[in-house]
């Protein structure tokens, strides 16, 4: 089955610590350049492009990623140089950042891919017809460059495979209907939550399979989003359970975006 985790008191801690020193690394700066508002001014529009390029580059691919990289750099070398040129006491402001900007990284990080190390609490269960639908396009085609079709099935796994034109929730429900009692999805976030939704309803396991773009579902879930083979494991294993969430009727197993972030992952991205 899959592994559902649980937010560990460690990693929400390290979150906490990720935000707290992300505003305190926007709020440092006036402390410093208090009575030089022109340096200022340019400081807050480096750290703006450090930000940005750091989000745009960490949700896109190909030459994308790079240039968006490139802008976090321009906006690191613009807050030194504006230091710099500011003068008095630049090593230890320099460092008083550096060091925030290390607590952030480095708390953020941990928050996100920190293992669950909780205890087993479910059963463990072997199942006698698992079913595995496979969306061969998502994720920049993931189904066919790790060939999951063929990992599933010397596991024993049968696979359905999406095709154009086919509607999931139908393949969903009649892979039920068919005897599955574990019902796996390898794609992104929104086949994950769709096939989750119909498998709660009636009341069978499922296992998530990372080949989507981002896999935010995964990374929650502690899988190894770089190489989704490894959960086709989670069909025979032990069973946790999770919560969800309704809005509008919609079934949400990750998170619910609103504002910039829902305007960048709802762009194109590039290819590799």
């Amino acid at each position: 089955m899959t592994t559902f985790t649980k937010s560990s008191t460690s990693r929400r801690l390290a979150a906490t610590v990720a935000l707290l020193s992300g505003a305190a690394l926007v709020a440092v700066l006036p402390l410093f350049l208090y009575n030089n508002l022109l340096p200022l001014a340019l400081s807050w529009i480096g750290l703006f492009l450090v930000g940005w390029g750091v989000l745009r580059g960490g949700t896109s691919r190909g030459p994308g990623r790079f240039l968006w990289f490139s802008a976090a750099l321009v906006g690191t070398a613009l807050v030194v140089t504006t230091l710099v040129w500011v003068g008095q006491n630049t090593g230890f402001r320099l460092i008083v950042l550096a060091g925030v900007a290390v607590v952030c990284a480095g708390s953020a990080r941990y928050a996100l891919t920190g293992p669950d190390t909780s205890p087993p609490t479910g059963p463990l269960v072997t199942p006698n017809r698992p079913i595995l639908l496979m969306n061969p396009k998502s994720g920049g085609g993931k189904v066919e460059k790790f060939e999951l079709e063929r990992v599933a099935r010397n596991a024993g796994v049968e696979t359905v495979l999406l095709r154009p034109g086919d509607d999931l929730a139908q393949l969903a429900r009649d892979a039920i209907a068919r005897g599955a009692d574990v019902l796996g999805m390898a794609g992104g976030d929104g086949s994950q939550a769709l096939v989750a939704g119909i498998a709660a309803e009636n009341d069978v396991p499922f296992v998530c399979i990372p080949a989507g773009t981002r896999n935010h579902f995964a990374l929650d879930l502690g899988l190894d989003r770089e190489d989704p083979r490894k959960a086709v494991g989670g069909f025979r294993g032990e069973e946790r359970r999770i919560d969800y969430g309704l809005i509008n009727g919609r079934l949400f197993v990750n998170n619910v975006s609103m504002g910039l972030y829902a305007r960048i992952v709802q762009e194109p991205v590039l290819p590799d």
